[in-house]
């Protein structure tokens, strides 16, 4: 047993294989260690930014978040500009699944502690944010999940094992299919008195630090299409003429109200 305030050092070990061999010897080449959040229980491979590489992604129990890290196709990992995710309390169980039909790969992880399943959604650049409704109901202490489609809907659904409830939880997909072109985020940025400003630059950043600008026109209007649903953006004008308050914006559907007015 580990004494009290005994730092345990937490790494994610990954063996590679020395191939077939006529003797039908089955060996690894010596491990490879990279580092994970607090006591990692769980790993699930796909390809988080199709490269065509597999990466993983690791459940952190006592950091209650998911460690995402990408593979070079030889056997060695980086991070992604984000390279943990909140989830919610002891993480136990992770896996993969696409939830909102994008055809993006997303997670799921079993929170033991807080008796409930964190939906992440992927970006396929490797980055990954909340969900809508970004946390799912369990039972008492899931500990590990499994996705399928259990009504042959064409949704991704998922069960939940419930340790501490020696039980099952089935949670059925409910997701429409999303429009290819994502959805639109607009709005008007004016003076004081209402009137709309050209020529206005106005940015909106994602949380993996990607930046698309929009101009206004004559009217003060702006917009942005193909915008990914499932994310948070910050949103800020520049103007030589006023100063405004950035904006972070929850994007599940078409925005055409994302206003914005001077600082007094």
């Amino acid at each position: 047993m580990l004494a009290k305030n005994t730092i345990v050092a937490v790494t994610f070990l990954v063996l590679l294989s020395l191939g077939h061999s006529a003797s039908a010897t089955v060996g690894f080449k010596p491990a490879q260690s990279y580092a994970m959040g607090t006591a990692p229980e769980m790993a699930a491979v796909a390809d988080f930014n199709t490269d065509g590489k597999p990466d993983f992604a690791t459940a952190n129990f006592n950091a209650n978040n998911l460690s995402i890290r990408l593979g070079d196709n030889l056997g060695g990992f980086s991070s992604p500009a984000v390279p943990e995710i909140s989830a919610g309390a002891t993480p136990r169980g992770i896996a993969i699944g696409d939830f909102n039909r994008d055809g993006k790969q997303d997670l799921a992880a079993a929170n033991y502690g807080s008796g409930n399943i964190s939906i992440r959604l992927g970006n396929n650049a490797g980055g990954f944010v909340p969900a809508a409704t970004p946390e799912v109901s369990a039972d008492t202490q899931p500990q590990a999940v499994a996705i399928g489609d259990f009504n042959g809907d064409g949704r991704q659904d998922f069960a939940a094992v419930n340790n501490g409830a020696a039980s099952a939880s089935i949670r059925l997909g409910s997701c429409s299919v999303l429009s290819a072109a994502g959805v639109t985020v607009a709005g008007r940025v004016r003076t004081a008195t209402g009137e709309g400003i050209r020529n206005a630059r106005v940015s909106m950043t994602d949380q993996q630090g990607v930046t698309r600008t929009s101009v206004t026109n004559a009217f003060g209007y702006y917009s942005f299409t193909d915008v990914t649903v499932g994310g948070s953006y910050v949103v800020g004008v520049e103007s030589r003429r006023f100063h405004y308050s950035t904006r972070i914006v929850q994007v599940t559907d078409t925005l055409v109200d994302v206003d914005f007015t001077p600082m007094e």
